[in-house]
């Protein structure tokens, strides 16, 4: 079967600098049970089998076919090479260390929502076994259920690239969002008090509670406000520097492209700056300005004609007529909008455990990005926020960690070490 599409960048544009590949933390309440785990996780693709799929090549694309090796759960903290032989092939997998579950992804198969889907689903297996027969399951995608509702299955971009369905050109749509272009964003890698070297993690918990009253004083959502607090760490460790600061912002597609339930990577990005007069502008301001700006380039006409504008992208990737044309092509593409952000910042919202709740203690979503990227994820009455950066000073961690202070926000660092994401192994 082939089905990459909007993936092709994913797949195509895999290097050693640039693996797309991410892991979901699941802190349990009690040493996971490595038996009920497979069991779990054995139920959990009957109920997605369209991730139950290996990427193989012809030598002039990357295709996915059906996958009937055993889905891979090891005990190991370390994440687990997707693609090859410890994975079965596999582009997701499953590992697990003391109390400690992870899922182990590949961008180009699926992104965080449909990653947390499939999640939901192995806790919802595991704790039925693990804490409750009659554990309920609201909420939560199961085999129960019935048939695949088809909308899972079908990828909005075929009928975008076939015409069935017509998506407005930017020309003609009202609202542009267009960033200014004319000076380039702050670059971490022009840093001299940076020394890069393998990322660095630093996993922070903020309550829900707290985090959400003062959103809703300042005007803001958390991931505008947690931008705009990264923002003002960054501006105020470059005083000298006109340069603006941007925050590349992580945006679900799916619900622009009228396919909600999609299971593949849809995602987008906004692009909002920290510059000019805005920097003297109090901070519920800030945040007002901020949400408007986000508001705007959430605006589905507008997320759709971008998606009409990246299918050119996607046909000239496939009429390319090798493999290794095609990698060349993403690279040079990636290449070219490198540095379009200062920093970039993914929420997946709440992670709606469901009745999972009271047995998950954290959770993280943990990703691969230069620069730094922050991740963020509520859960179990908290914020999670996992801030990766490529070098081991905390000079930006501390910074943005005495702006939460600053503006009354209490955060406690969970963990921080050496990143390590899954490796990918493509044919």
């Amino acid at each position: 079967m082939r089905d990459i599409i909007c993936e092709s960048t994913m797949f195509y544009g895999v290097d050693e600098h640039r693996i797309n590949t991410y892991r979901i933390l699941f802190r349990m309440k009690d040493a996971v049970n490595g038996r009920l785990l497979q069991l779990a996780a054995a139920q959990t693709l009957k109920r997605y089998p369209y991730y139950a799929v290996r990427c193989v090549s012809d030598g002039k694309e990357y295709l996915l076919e059906p996958n009937n090796e055993p889905f891979a759960v090891r005990r190991t903290p370390d994440p687990l090479p997707l693609g090859g032989e410890e994975s079965g092939g596999y582009l997701l997998a499953v590992t697990y260390w003391e109390d400690k579950i992870w899922l182990d992804g590949f961008h180009g198969l699926t992104d965080g929502t449909g990653a947390l889907n499939f999640g939901r689903t192995l806790l919802y297996y595991y704790c039925r076994e693990a804490y409750d027969p009659n554990l309920p399951s609201d909420g939560v995608r199961v085999n129960e259920d019935g048939p695949i509702p088809a909308e899972e299955w079908d990828n909005p971009y075929t009928r975008i690239m076939s015409g069935e369905t017509v998506l407005p050109d930017e020309t003609d749509i009202l609202i542009q969002t267009r960033p200014d272009t004319s000076r380039k964003p702050l670059s971490f890698f022009e840093d001299p008090r940076l020394t890069f070297t393998e990322p660095y993690y630093y996993d922070l918990r903020i309550p829900e509670r707290e985090l959400m009253q003062y959103c809703r004083a300042q005007d803001g959502t958390p991931g505008v406000v947690l931008s705009l607090l990264m923002a003002r760490a960054i501006d105020r460790l470059n005083p000298d520097s006109d340069r603006p600061i941007v925050t590349g912002m992580a945006i679900n597609l799916r619900p622009a492209l009228g396919a909600p339930l999609y299971k593949g990577s849809t995602l987008g990005l906004a692009l909002l700056p920290y510059a000019g007069r805005i920097k003297q502008k109090p901070f519920d301001v800030q945040a007002t300005i901020c949400r408007g700006r986000l508001l705007l380039a959430s605006d589905h006409e507008r997320l759709q004609a971008g998606v009409k504008a990246s299918t050119q992208l996607y046909r000239a990737i496939d009429a390319q007529p090798t493999l290794e044309k095609k990698k060349e092509l993403v690279r040079n593409v990636v290449a070219r909008y490198h540095g379009s952000a200062t920093f970039n910042l993914s929420y997946v919202g709440p992670a709606k455990l469901a009745a999972m709740d009271p047995y998950v203690e954290e959770l993280q979503m943990q990703n691969d990005s230069p620069g730094i990227t922050v991740e963020v994820v509520a859960a179990h009455g908290s914020f999670f926020l996992e801030i990766v950066q490529d070098w081991k000073e905390t000079l930006y961690v501390d910074a943005f960690c005495e702006e939460l202070t600053a503006h009354g926000i209490g955060y406690e660092l969970l963990s921080h070490g050496e990143h390590h994401v899954p490796a990918i192994q493509l044919p």
